[in-house]
């Protein structure tokens, strides 16, 4: 039987794929410039030529309460071809997808480009303390030891262990081996 490795998304990849659509839907054709895609230990950041359309304000875009398509042909094809689900409905979807993270993306907008910045998502375990919060985080692929994690998070080795504990008590860690060679991972 096959061992099924669990994805942990750092960016989600629906959201991102959307703002991919998003900038090449809605940029300006006219402009002598490319999107950009920039990526960051921390953070990816998608520029995209052209600002609003005209007759568009920043709280109408980002409430998707409405949508000039610039380039409704690409729109259409990307529509049939599954790309992007709905015209209007990019920027909330690319929202709903950070609704349980700490962090949030960011949407920048200029008279002549639009700016969205997608945090890694970090999320926020219920009944346990920020600094366990914090310890969680750091765990996001490999088992770590306790010094490793102290190490990440400026904590003291007995305060990391405390806040393993905490994280094992609630089911959210699951400590693997004993003595020197014990490390800690996510449960889930």
């Amino acid at each position: 039987m096959g061992h099924t490795a669990e994805k942990n998304e750092q960016i989600p990849e629906n959201a991102f794929r959307e703002a991919i659509a998003n900038a090449i839907v809605h940029r300006t054709w006219d402009v002598n410039a490319q999107i950009k895609v920039a990526m960051f230990d921390d953070r990816i950041e998608v520029t995209s030529p052209g600002g609003l359309p005209k007759g568009l304000s920043k709280e109408e875009y980002l409430a998707g309460q409405l949508s000039i398509l610039r380039n409704p042909i690409i729109a259409n094809i990307f529509f049939r071809l599954g790309l992007i689900e709905q015209f209007s409905t990019g920027i909330q979807r690319i929202l709903a997808a950070y609704a349980d993270s700490k962090t949030q993306p960011q949407f920048s907008i200029f008279e002549n480009s639009i700016k969205i910045v997608w945090p890694v998502v970090k999320m926020e375990l219920q009944g346990v303390s920020e600094d366990a919060n914090e310890v969680y985080s750091i765990l996001q692929s490999a088992p770590l030891s306790s010094s490793r994690i102290s190490q990440e998070t400026s904590f003291s080795k007995n305060k990391v262990l405390n806040l393993l504990e905490e994280l094992i008590q609630k089911g959210y860690v699951v400590k693997i081996g004993n003595g020197r060679g014990t490390k800690y991972r996510r449960s889930k």
